[in-house]
């Protein structure tokens, strides 16, 4: 018994020896100081710019740029996580650092975190390293001067590596409704839309309206575009190079621009892709451009995400010759033909239409304005095609077409500018009526 007596006494000696080296480590005899606050209101703070090792890393909020918070660093700046950002600056806001006696400031290789706000400017500096899960800090603000214990999480989310991974993971902003011009290069091809007053139209590499659904869906491919990583080293090999993406937008933000003082909110946003031999990832060289403002990264993109990104101009034209209900045409001309239509049906010149007559326009209606199938571009009209010219309710023409018989029905071709001249756009209909339709054109000549 006496000596399990002996044993719970030198516990007890222990113990006491232990907790007071703890003591002593937290800077006191026991006597706890006054816990203090950063001061912050997150909606206050203008910038935060933390220092460690030789790297420094700025948060600021953007004003009167289409991007509220920016995050700059050596490597250049980007347009910043908000959610993040609200997230990182309610934890400081939050955070309570316990006081510390003794005037001993940490050393020179710590963290230094500088804080403007509208409120004044808050300075905390923080040693290399924790100690127990705190880590020894000097704080001021307001005329203070004050040694503090930082908690962990604090401190780690105030070293320049953390700011950095508030960096919004969009590639590509403002595709929604503010998308105003996409251009997509793959080598020497590629494709450019335009937003018109009339909806989507192909611009290059022909002149022609778009299909308004295959342009959506483009956008959500481009807007779907997020990094999986950043890359930041001064390495401008990116390899092979794939595309280039150049996107106009309208972020629905007012801003001065520098250079002419105009006020716009358009923004220019540019994505080069490439890729190294052996890599897992495709890497983007991604540039915007607006309200004075200009943000770069490189970063690195899942190839996955981009399979989804069409760059075939075909998928764009819209998927109708003659984009009009056969109601709004008044007439259907073929040589010195002509069908027009009246109030009693169709009529050629002053008798009403012949039953086979009727029937053949029905049927090169339902052609010229039935989705195709298939659409290509050509540089010349297929052989064996015949004229027809389709007039609207006003007597203007809608639309020239030539239309040819196919294995499978007709196919319809139009003539689009481009920027040689002239192309053959052909639209492939099924039909099963396409040898009565030659038929009945045979007639008309």
């Amino acid at each position: 018994m006496l000596r399990w007596r002996i044993i719970g006494v030198w516990w007890l000696c222990a113990g006491v020896l232990v907790g007071g080296a703890w003591l002593v480590s937290r800077g006191g005899t026991g006597a706890e100081a006054e816990a203090v606050s950063l001061g912050l209101d997150p909606a206050g703070v203008g910038s935060l710019r933390t220092e460690r090792g030789g790297d420094a890393v700025t948060l600021e909020r953007a004003r009167g740029t289409p991007w509220r918070w920016v995050v700059r660093s050596a490597e250049g700046a980007w347009a910043a996580d908000e959610a993040r950002v609200r997230a990182g600056l309610r934890l400081l806001a939050s955070a309570s650092l316990e006081g510390r006696e003794g005037e001993d400031a940490p050393g020179e290789d710590g963290t230094r975190v500088a804080i403007d706000s509208e409120a004044g400017r808050v300075e905390l500096l923080m040693a290399g390293e924790a100690l127990g899960g705190v880590t020894e800090g000097t704080l001021r603000r307001d005329g203070m001067n004050a040694q503090v214990w930082v908690a962990r999480d604090v401190s780690l989310a105030l070293r320049p590596g953390s700011l950095l991974a508030w960096r919004d993971g969009a590639v590509l902003r403002g595709l929604g409704g503010g998308a105003g011009r996409v251009s997509v290069r793959v080598g020497a091809g590629g494709l450019v839309l335009e937003r018109t007053a009339r909806g989507w139209a192909l611009r290059e590499p022909v002149r022609i309206a778009a299909e308004g659904d295959a342009v959506e869906s483009l956008l959500g491919s481009l807007r779907g575009l997020r990094a999986s990583g950043f890359v930041d080293s001064t390495d401008d090999s990116g390899g092979v190079a794939l595309a280039r993406v150049v996107v106009r937008t309208s972020l629905g933000v007012s801003t001065s621009g520098a250079a002419s003082g105009e006020r716009s909110d358009e923004v220019v946003q540019t994505l080069d892709l490439s890729r190294s031999a052996g890599a897992a990832s495709v890497r983007g060289d991604v540039r915007w451009e607006g309200g004075g403002e200009t943000l770069s990264a490189a970063v690195l993109i899942d190839p996955g995400l981009l399979n989804a990104v069409v760059a075939d101009p075909r998928a764009y034209i819209r998927r109708r010759a003659v984009d009009v209900s056969t109601s709004d045409v008044r007439a259907i001309v073929v040589g010195d033909w002509r069908g027009v239509r009246s109030a009693e049906g169709w009529r050629v010149g002053e008798r009403a239409a012949r039953a086979d007559e009727t029937r053949g326009i029905e049927a090169v209606l339902s052609v010229l304005t039935g989705a195709a199938g298939r659409v290509e571009l050509l540089d010349v009209l297929p052989d064996g095609s015949r004229e027809i010219v389709a007039e609207g309710l006003s007597g203007a023409v809608i639309a020239r077409c030539w239309v040819s018989s196919t294995a499978g029905g007709i196919a319809v071709a139009r003539t689009a500018p481009s920027g040689s001249g002239e192309r053959v756009v052909l639209w492939d209909v099924a039909t099963d009526q396409g040898a009565a339709i030659e038929a009945w054109l045979d007639d008309r000549e």
